[in-house]
């Protein structure tokens, strides 16, 4: 299947990358010189998740064909965005202190479903050949069709996804 909106689905992977590796924030994200570095950081995974794709609004950009693969895909970055919403809004409360975030009994579980995520989201790029997806989003010929979004319809219609109907 060809994404419609490849260049989000790498913003979103990214973001959970950065969220399920403790090693990063423990070594990059923890700075005891300052003491927001912690929620700087965190706060550019928030931006991708939350802002770029909209996750859990009503415009949310996490949908079948644009930038995830199944409905599988969706429920699991919904369930777990809701789950760090709450927890970064509701239980920690917004721009803390490192420690708030980093040392809250429930960010083990951030790191795991994110962990968790990303495999499955690199799973289904090798199955569906996200890289040449990818290529042909960045390397687009405009020639044939009006814009990338016609190329995909018509390379996803002719392998069997109508996404539209």
């Amino acid at each position: 299947m060809w994404l419609l909106s490849p260049n989000l689905r790498i913003g979103i992977l990214d973001s959970l990358e950065k969220l399920a590796d403790k090693e990063l924030q423990l070594t990059k994200w923890m700075n005891s010189n300052r003491k927001y570095t912690f929620w700087n950081q965190l706060m550019f995974c928030i931006n991708a998740l939350f802002n770029d794709a909209n996750a859990l609004g009503k415009t949310s950009q996490i949908k079948v064909g644009l930038t995830v693969y199944n409905e599988e895909e969706v429920e699991k970055i919904n369930k777990f965005c809701k789950f760090f919403d709450n927890l970064c809004n509701e239980e920690i409360g917004g721009q803390e202190s490192d420690i708030a975030y980093f040392g809250h009994p429930q960010w083990q579980r951030v790191i795991e479903d994110a962990a968790e995520l990303v495999e499955e989201m690199e799973r289904n790029n090798i199955a569906n050949n996200f890289d040449e997806c990818l290529s042909q989003f960045n390397h687009f010929d405009m020639e044939e069709y009006e814009d990338y979004d016609d190329f995909a319809d018509a390379e996803n219609i002719k392998n069997g996804y109508n996404l539209w109907n």
